[in-house]
């Protein structure tokens, strides 16, 4: 996770606990162990039902800081890429054969090798805009993991609520014990909502956030290695990139759009989730040549 994140959720459970304290809220009336096994138990439950085993095991790695890629600062990559034009310049396309392990970033280091196979610029072009549609879809699937477990732990601290007034109407007639047991019953709804609310669903969109970044690194990648393979000048080549800085994909000029098609921009799809509407990138549109 990075910084922003940490803090995000630090701060996030401090405004509750201090929400709870200023309320005047007993703390022991919130610990309730069959509550919270409704709660989190049932959710992650249905969430491993949901997905199949590999996609929830690289949506927890995923946590830990996503893929090179999606960590790259725009600014950073194009003065890298620039680097490596100018060697290209200088030395020619085939002193990168010795070095082109050394090249640090995946993506870049496939499409240079691709250029040094001869491959055709459509080829380039279709094989590294599928790999772009290819990682985009996976990270939304790691998104989608958390959307969904945001979607079932309001719906699993509700059943725990049913459930504990369920025992308490059952169990006791005073209604001193009843106006506590219904307080304790309902700490399950504030366990579900506060679990999806706080930490699943803001886990979800950061993901999905890292995944629209991933996406805009690897255009920009893409759009490098297609200049290289051209042999256009290094200036032309630094203009071009420097359209990405604007942070839009819509900063690409009239005649790039005219000469070439790239990945294009994902489209924002709606789709239902269980208990939950979102909006959902469903779909990845990928250029392909005339």
């Amino acid at each position: 996770m990075d910084f922003s994140t940490l803090v995000g959720l630090a701060l996030g459970l401090l405004i509750l606990g201090s929400a709870l304290v200023m309320g005047h809220v007993p703390l022991n009336t919130l610990l309730n162990p069959e509550a919270l096994l409704i709660v989190f138990g049932g959710t992650i439950t249905a969430t491993m039902v949901s997905f199949h085993t590999q996609t929830l095991k690289c949506a927890l790695l995923t946590l830990k800081g996503g893929s090179h890629e999606s960590r790259l600062n725009t600014k950073d990559t194009v003065h890298y890429v620039m680097e490596v034009v100018g060697f290209v310049r200088d030395e020619g396309i085939l002193a990168l054969q010795p070095i082109i392990e050394s090249i640090e970033i995946p993506f870049f280091r496939k499409g240079l090798q691709l250029v040094l196979d001869n491959r055709s610029e459509r080829f380039i072009r279709d094989s590294l805009s599928t790999e772009i549609e290819v990682c985009y879809r996976e990270s939304l699937d790691y998104a989608r993991v958390y959307e969904t477990a945001g979607g079932f732990a309001p719906t699993m601290g509700i059943i725990g609520a049913v459930i504990g007034l369920i025992h308490i109407v059952q169990s006791s007639q005073d209604p001193s014990v009843l106006g506590k047991g219904v307080a304790s019953a309902f700490s399950a709804t504030l366990y579900g909502v506060a679990f999806s609310n706080l930490f699943l669903l803001p886990i979800a969109a950061k993901l999905r956030q890292r995944a629209r970044d991933e996406w805009f690194i690897l255009t920009l990648l893409l759009e490098a290695v297609l200049s290289i393979r051209m042999g256009e000048h290094p200036m032309i080549i630094e203009e071009r990139l420097n359209s990405f800085l604007s942070g839009s994909a819509q900063a690409m000029t009239n005649e790039q759009r005219r000469g070439k098609q790239y990945a294009s921009r994902p489209q924002m799809v709606e789709e239902r989730l269980p208990a939950q509407s979102v909006m959902d990138d469903d779909f990845l549109q990928v250029g392909r040549p005339e």
